[in-house]
């Protein structure tokens, strides 16, 4: 049986050190893999997905994980508060913008 990562806060936490340490696909892989293996607590990955796709300035991809939250949770904890609006804004798109990118 495949062993699955601890709990998302230490999936997190484990992302966060890859990516200090320049292993971007671990941190990726690490955070995909955890969303998918742990839905309850799929929030805090995929808040830490848009932050690692925000820091590769994957724009696309940040805000897809966070259309993806807001449609779970309207207001997830530790989401920014206004995390799509200003990310459309920063790609060019008006707020309240949601076409296809």
């Amino acid at each position: 049986m495949k062993r699955r990562p601890g709990s998302a806060a230490v999936v997190v936490l484990a992302a966060r050190t890859y990516m200090a340490s320049g292993k971007l696909s671990q941190a990726e892989s690490l955070l995909k893999t955890a969303a998918q293996e742990r839905p309850l607590e799929s929030s805090r990955v995929r808040i830490a997905r848009a932050e690692f796709y925000l820091s590769q300035n994957r724009l696309q991809e940040a805000l897809r994980e966070f259309e993806t939250l807001a449609a779970k949770e309207p207001r997830p904890v530790g989401a920014p508060d206004d995390g799509p609006a200003w990310l459309l804004e920063s790609m060019g798109k008006p707020r309240g913008s949601r076409q296809a990118l």
